[in-house]
């Protein structure tokens, strides 16, 4: 007789299963990672372009076109006005938020959480308390974070 026995199949099957629990929040760990990866490379090239086109022309840049480098779009497209769309986030342009060394802000689909730099580090902005900044890693602050020009104190802001 030839074949497996219904007990060699369920063991089988058991096993894969442990491994697949396992296996899948390193997973999760690993493409929150690169998430992060992406909105901090991003949003820091924002900057550092915004800052040199200020120091160039005497004033913050309002949008995209007026910087001497190009962000390209998830469609392919190079970014103008004051909106950048990739696969994971939207980058928004802000010049107002100058005052807090910083040019941008990114969101995540549904506005669930977002990110920007200020004075140099990384903060999320978690508006529905779902834990997702402690995800990637953040530990809760008392410093505020942005979304838009106003700002969000310790109960919803994370730093890096």
């Amino acid at each position: 007789m030839q074949g497996f026995t219904l007990i060699e199949l369920l063991v089988v099957v058991l096993i894969i299963g442990i491994l697949s629990s396992v296996a899948l929040p390193q997973y999760q760990k690993a493409v929150n990672k690169a998430r992060l990866a992406e909105v901090r490379t991003t949003l820091k090239a924002i900057n550092d372009a915004c800052q040199v086109a200020e120091l160039e022309n005497g004033t913050p840049p309002s949008s995209f076109d007026e910087l001497s480098v190009s962000f390209i779009d998830s469609s392919g497209n190079q970014a103008t006005g004051w909106r950048l769309s990739t696969k994971n986030f939207m980058y928004q342009f802000d010049n107002t938020l100058d005052h807090l060394h910083t040019y941008g802000f990114a969101w995540a689909p549904n506005y669930e959480y977002s990110f920007n730099i200020i004075d140099g580090k990384l903060h999320c902005w978690d508006p529905r308390g779902k834990g997702i900044c402690k995800a990637y890693g953040f530990s809760q602050s008392g410093v505020g974070c942005t979304s838009g020009s106003s700002p969000h104190l310790s109960t919803d802001c994370y730093v890096e």
